[in-house]
């Protein structure tokens, strides 16, 4: 079987070679370095994998819209495999009604991800082309290692957000330490974060709701993945960075179920002109940067993602 990992290898490689790349700020202090918070210094990307490898639960947050932090998730994946592991592969971007679709697809077409999409209706969710997030799924597969839908269901925001908590399946409830309430200053940082993400146009009123929805999805991905440690060795969550913060998302309810899990919580995050330490980064995040390691990237577009909210909104209106 040594042949086709190296087969599958050079495919993959070929296949990250045609991928689409982020070219604005490749010149930036910090573009390409990887910053360890606990230690306060850059660390080697070896040494990132070494701590990696040391993890059960490796959490990898991205921007949705940026190739390259794709492609250095799957770098990431890939040398986890490389080094012995046989981590599981969660993804917020698959949901549970995707779950008999994806298990049909693996069967039928074990080393192929290409197709994947297509078998999991990918182009009727609104995420990123799936020939994205294909070298990760491609990746899992030359290890053997298992994908997983780890989301709700998109029709269920709505309950969540009018019914609360109890609108999730009894089991994963259950499970899902959601009765353990955010203090009063996280929950009001995610407030915030909530409202300037939606560029300060949903009235605080109905961010409750919101704020329902965002914490169950970290607990219903927090639970995927402790579920996918049981039958792998390790697990790899791919997800937005917002999910993987160390303060109150996905590694609290991990470490609420498992008060010593070895969790490692990583961000992609894009540089910004004039910002060219780590530190300028925090502020963002409530003063300190919510992650074990940040790694810098080249960003893709120079566009205001709030002028592109709006423009969503007005396609929105326009079709209705």
């Amino acid at each position: 079987m040594k042949w086709l990992a190296t087969v599958v290898f050079v495919f993959l490689t070929a296949c990250q070679s045609q991928l689409p790349r982020a070219t604005l700020n490749l010149d930036h202090a910090l573009t390409g370095k990887i910053w360890s918070v606990a230690q306060n210094n850059f660390i080697s990307y070896e040494e990132l994998v070494a701590s990696a490898s040391k993890s059960k639960f490796v959490l990898l947050g991205e921007k949705h819209d940026n190739p390259d932090h794709h492609i250095f998730q799957a770098r990431i994946l890939r040398a986890l495999i490389k080094a012995g592991k046989r981590p599981a592969v969660a993804f917020e971007m698959l949901d549970w009604n995707q779950q008999t679709a994806l298990d049909a697809y693996l069967k039928s077409q074990p080393m192929d991800a290409s197709g994947l999409g297509n078998a999991v209706k990918w182009q009727d969710t609104g995420w990123p082309n799936w020939d994205w997030y294909a070298p990760i799924a491609n990746t899992a597969f030359s290890g053997g290692s298992q994908i997983i839908a780890a989301n709700f269901p998109r029709i269920l925001s709505p309950k969540l957000a009018r019914q609360g908590f109890d609108a999730l399946p009894a089991d994963v409830l259950a499970r899902s330490k959601l009765e353990i309430p955010l203090s009063s200053d996280q929950l009001g940082r995610l407030e915030d974060d909530i409202f300037i993400s939606h560029c300060k146009m949903m009235p605080r009123k109905h961010l409750g709701a919101v704020i329902k929805v965002q914490q169950a999805r970290d607990a219903v991905l927090a639970d995927a993945v402790v579920e996918a440690l049981k039958e792998s060795d390790s697990v790899v969550l791919i997800a937005g960075s917002g999910h993987v913060r160390t303060d109150r998302a996905v590694p609290r309810y991990l470490k609420l179920r498992q008060q010593n899990a070895q969790v490692l919580s990583m961000a992609f995050v894009e540089v910004q002109d004039g910002a060219l330490i780590p530190g300028d980064y925090a502020e963002q995040y409530g003063g300190a940067l919510p992650f074990d390691f940040v790694w810098f990237t080249a960003r893709l577009e120079d566009i205001d993602p709030c002028e592109k909210f709006k423009a969503q909104l007005q396609k929105m209106k326009k079709k209705s």
